[in-house]
């Protein structure tokens, strides 16, 4: 199943060849932004599995759903070293006062570099959950069409929805905001005012449930000069958004 989502921009009749060219270099760093996104997604879903199976089945899940993918790290001396480790953690778990929470020592191992092995081989597993989530081309074209208006389909498999729907929804709410602000204020190009500008908007989208949350780090990432510049100009084409999904990838 794929999403599709159909990007509809005013450019005038007869538009010059580097304008419309401009456009899609836009959507392309859209899309990108929009893959910080989704990998984000996709690393807490990942975590959120790996924390799971750790509640259910302690390190002994870990290792059989690491066999049955046939990681290195889950096999020969690494397998039983790990599966040693479990059965010396269920002494800890239920030593007085009372049992202690798996969820606990799954933080605690984390953050120890006694259990390299069991470091790695969560490392491994995790991976695998991001990459299962990613689609492996996140962002295609499925049409492009311009008398006037431009129109461009863009396709993704579920996995790289979200980021797209988050960042599409603040460029058709920038251009309103923009322009009432640049009635009180002329001197709005400089960079750093839509790094600002575009960080505010994704957090406000969080906030209203319409994106997913990012650690600072990738907040930063995505609020690029490059990025926020690229929403300006996409805004300014008074874009509209639909959504739809087709059987076909």
């Amino acid at each position: 199943m794929a999403e599709v989502f159909t990007v509809t921009l005013e450019v005038g009749p007869r538009a010059p060849v580097p304008v419309v060219a401009g456009l899609v270099a836009d959507l392309n760093v859209v899309a990108q932004g929009a893959l910080e996104v989704a990998t984000h997604v996709a690393a807490a879903e990942a975590d959120a599995h790996m924390a799971r199976l750790v509640r259910e089945g302690g390190v002994t899940a870990l290792v059989e759903e690491a066999r049955r993918r046939e990681l290195p790290l889950a096999v020969e001396e690494e397998g039983r070293e790990l599966e040693l480790l479990e059965r010396d953690l269920e002494e800890w778990l239920y030593f007085p006062p009372g049992r202690r929470s798996r969820s606990l020592y799954w933080l605690l191992l984390g953050s120890s570099q006694r259990f390299d092995p069991l470091s790695s081989l969560t490392a491994q597993l995790r991976s695998g959950e991001m990459v299962r989530r990613l689609p492996d081309v996140p962002y295609r074209f499925g049409s492009i069409r311009y008398s006037n208006p431009f129109v461009v389909e863009i396709l993704t498999a579920l996995g790289g929805a979200a980021g797209l729907t988050a960042i599409l929804g603040i460029i058709r709410d920038w251009g309103p905001r923009r322009r009432r602000q640049q009635l009180e204020n002329e001197d709005l190009q400089d960079a750093n005012w839509f790094k600002s500008q575009l960080r505010r908007a994704y957090l406000k989208a969080v906030e209203r449930g319409e994106a997913p949350p990012l650690p600072p780090g990738d907040l930063e990432r995505l609020s690029s000069a490059d990025l926020a510049l690229a929403v300006d100009r996409l805004a300014n084409r008074e874009l509209e958004v639909q959504r739809s999904s087709t059987p076909e990838e």
